[in-house]
């Protein structure tokens, strides 16, 4: 008798048994041993978290491609110890959707050990960057992605977010929220530098100045002291200054303060308008040249400096390389100075027409701006007003070699072929 009370198995019943059956029962002794051996039934295709059963088939067909696993051995450690909350984020295939394809499993399976390992590994010195659904953060790993040897760390706060990132196999990506120093960490951990991107221009209900741009910070500067990152870059805005009674501007500044008493090695690149085809500028730019006539406050008097977000993002990477120490501020502008209204004609032109452009007064804007904030929060306020009129050409700047820069023309161009017929 068997253990139990049950008969014994008489092996010579398998040869009388009928293929159906026998495959039956041979299937039903794997799925016993695969349950004993959580890291046998994973290899063999067991659905992960969130994960289909077909995607998980064509994992299992296609586990070699990944290039980072050998069928026949455990996984390693790292891979094992994946929180669930990882696992689920990249469950439902890279893009948020199930994937059937073998390359989209291959690349899932890749994407798993590769945000292990960038974790467990400090030494290659991969870049964390937060707000990485930003229009910065996209053209960040957009060259990230093109390079051979650049490795990044992507945070994004939903994991809705993740669906508009590039994907590489140097990208790992993290959802991760301010509130949640342990989890802000462990993302962090391996990281040689993090670029720190979130920030807010319009408050909201739900956000305002303090905590959208300086506890932020806090949190991320605390992490990264925790986490062991040697370096911080953070971008801010030309005009930040902690003793400013603009919101914006006061907030900016108390961000780069936190950042400069980190004891960390710090670089603060200070911005003007970023001009680039998902950028919130080039967005209203294209919005406001496209028609024959446009009101804009004070005529569009004020001077700007226009960068190229590509050309920031590649200033970033070269920061991030550079060795050393200490602290050191840069404000990072466009080859070239002109007007609101003189950059929205320009634009027009690009588009094929030309534009008229008329004044709303500035303080009547304020005003009308002061009234509505009695009744609602955020929007166009009297502060983000200031921040859009700003004169960008009064302010010191450490300007880049012209020929190191894109020229305006070029990224209005660029701009201008993204927009839709």
């Amino acid at each position: 008798m068997a253990h139990g009370g049950r008969p014994a198995r008489d092996p010579a019943q398998d040869g009388r048994l009928s293929p159906v059956r026998r495959q039956r029962r041979l299937r039903r002794r794997r799925g016993r041993r695969d349950h004993r051996d959580p890291a046998r039934r994973r290899l063999l295709g067991a659905p992960g978290a969130g994960e289909s059963g077909r995607l998980a088939a064509d994992r299992r067909r296609h586990l070699c491609h990944a290039g980072d696993r050998d069928p026949g051995r455990r996984p390693p450690a790292a891979a094992r110890g994946l929180r669930r909350e990882e696992r689920h984020a990249h469950g439902r295939g890279p893009l948020g959707r199930h994937d059937s394809g073998p390359g989209r499993a291959a690349q899932h399976l890749g994407g798993l050990l590769l945000d292990a390992a960038v974790n467990q590994d400090a030494g290659r010195g991969a870049v964390a960057i937060t707000g990485a659904n930003s229009a910065v953060g996209k053209a960040l790993l957009a060259q990230i992605a093109g390079r051979d040897t650049a490795r990044a760390v992507a945070l994004v706060r939903r994991e809705a977010a993740l669906e508009v990132l590039p994907r590489s196999p140097r990208i790992a990506f993290r959802v991760v929220t301010y509130d949640q120093p342990e989890r802000l960490v462990e993302a962090l951990t391996g990281a040689g530098c993090v670029v720190h991107l979130a920030g807010i221009l319009f408050e909201s209900r739900t956000t305002s100045y303090r905590t959208g741009n300086v506890e932020s910070t806090r949190a991320l500067v605390a992490a990264a002291q925790s986490a062991g990152v040697r370096h911080i870059v953070l971008v801010s805005s030309l005009g930040a200054d902690p003793r400013s009674p603009n919101g914006y501007f006061r907030s900016k500044g108390e961000a780069e303060r936190l950042v400069i008493g980190s004891g960390l090695k710090a670089t603060i690149i200070r911005t003007p308008l970023l001009l680039g085809p998902a950028t919130a500028g080039g967005r209203s730019l294209l919005r406001t040249a496209a028609g024959r006539s446009a009101r804009v406050l004070g005529g569009g008097s004020h001077r700007l400096r226009p960068l190229d977000v590509d050309d920031l993002c590649r200033a970033i990477l070269g920061y991030c390389r550079e060795s050393g120490a200490g602290v050191r501020i840069r404000a990072m502008v466009g080859p070239t100075i002109l007007t609101q209204r003189e950059l929205l004609q320009q634009t027009a032109r690009l588009l094929g027409h030309d534009l008229t452009v008329r004044s709303t007064p500035v303080w009547l804007a304020r005003l009308a701006a002061g009234i509505a904030g009695l009744v609602r929060t955020g929007g166009l306020t009297p502060a983000v007003i200031e921040v859009i009129t700003s004169d960008e050409a009064n302010l010191c700047v450490d300007r880049a070699p012209a020929a190191a820069l894109t020229p305006l023309s070029d990224t209005l161009a660029r701009l201008c072929e993204t927009r839709a017929p």
